[in-house]
Formats: C-alpha cells, structure tokens, sequence
C-alpha cells in the first residue's frame, strides 16, 4: 500500500476528519528518515551526515563509487580527531557549525535537507576562497593549522578517497610492484589516468 492510500483509508476511517496538522504528521511519518551507517565518535550525527554531503559534492558517485561510498567520512573523522593539532581541529569544527549556520539563513533548513543544488550554491563559494587561498599561500598546510575549513576537507576527501581500494583501483591505475618511475610522462601516455601510490 503506498503512501496515499494508507491516507485515503485513515481518511475514510475517520470520517474524512483529519486536520491538517494530523496530516502533515501521517506524511512526515511515511517519508523515510536518513540515518548514519557509520557511528561517529567526534562529529555529532548531524555533523556526520554534513561531512557526508560535502564529500558527496567534492567526489560524487558517478561510474565508479563516490567518497561517501569508499568511506571518506570516516576517515575525515579520523584524521581531525587523531591527527590534527588542535587549533586545526577548532578550524574544522567551526567551520561545520558556520557551513550550518549559512544553510539556516539562505535557506531555513539544515545543510543535510538541501537538495544537491542547494548545497552546491553554499559550497562553490568556498571552493574558490579555497582555491584562491592555496594559490596566493603555498605555505597555508594543514599541518600548520592555518587553511580554511573547506580546504581541509577537500584535501582529506581527496587523500581518503585516492588510498582508498576503490579510488586506488577504480578511479587511478595501480600496480602492486610498479617498474621504472618516470618522474614526467603526458597523462595521455597514462591512458588518461594517473598512478595509485601503495
């Protein structure tokens, strides 16, 4: 029985006298809600599913698996809750709640409740600051403690998914024991894809 259905026959069953509140929590009762596969232990659930959409944006699921597939997400929590220092930490983490926060005031709902475009509307912005900020400094490092929050969390969605099995084998070539390294090769001499590093 689907959604309407089930509607119809409350509504019939009840004389037809559903107020509209009463609806509106029958629908929002049938619409499956999202769930974490993974148990964060830094990131609250909220946070876990944000990280989860913006490694989903930075590495979509095309042919071959997406970041959040290969398990990005947690990675990205293990390396800001093991690795880094703690003022990159309080970057990182401020930078969730601001990302967060910027949702609620454009669009009065959730980061983790826009759609894909919504999402991208809030990120593109910070992809250029981020991209403008590792050209004019080559020294701003995450192991300084000093990047931007979208900036860290690209680095990390892109060195999760590159190590991954997935991103190793799928995305780059990759050979167990590799021959001779040529230190400059066109990618086209490549087949259009670059080496796995093991």
């Amino acid at each position: 029985m689907d959604r309407r259905e089930a509607i119809r026959r409350t509504s019939l069953a009840l004389g037809g006298m559903i107020s509209a509140p009463t609806l509106a929590v029958i629908m929002k009762g049938c619409t499956p809600s999202r769930s974490l596969e993974w148990q964060p232990t830094l990131f609250s659930p909220g946070q876990a599913m944000m990280i989860e959409d913006v490694c989903e944006r930075i590495i979509p699921t095309t042919e071959t698996p997406g970041a959040k597939a290969v398990g990005v997400p947690q990675f990205i929590e293990s390396m800001v809750k093991m690795v880094y220092k703690a003022d990159a930490r309080d970057i990182f983490m401020a930078g969730l709640n601001d990302l967060e926060q910027s949702s609620q005031e454009k669009f009065k709902k959730s980061f983790t409740k826009l759609t894909e475009e919504q999402q991208y509307e809030l990120l593109n912005p910070l992809n250029t600051k981020a991209t403008e900020e590792a050209v004019e400094n080559e020294n701003n490092s995450i192991a300084n403690g000093k990047p931007s929050f979208f900036r860290m969390a690209k680095e990390l969605t892109i060195t999760g998914y590159c190590t991954s099995e997935i991103g190793a084998t799928q995305e780059l070539q990759f050979l167990d024991i590799p021959g001779n390294y040529d230190g400059c090769v066109p990618l086209e001499d490549l087949g259009g894809k670059a080496w796995a590093t093991s």
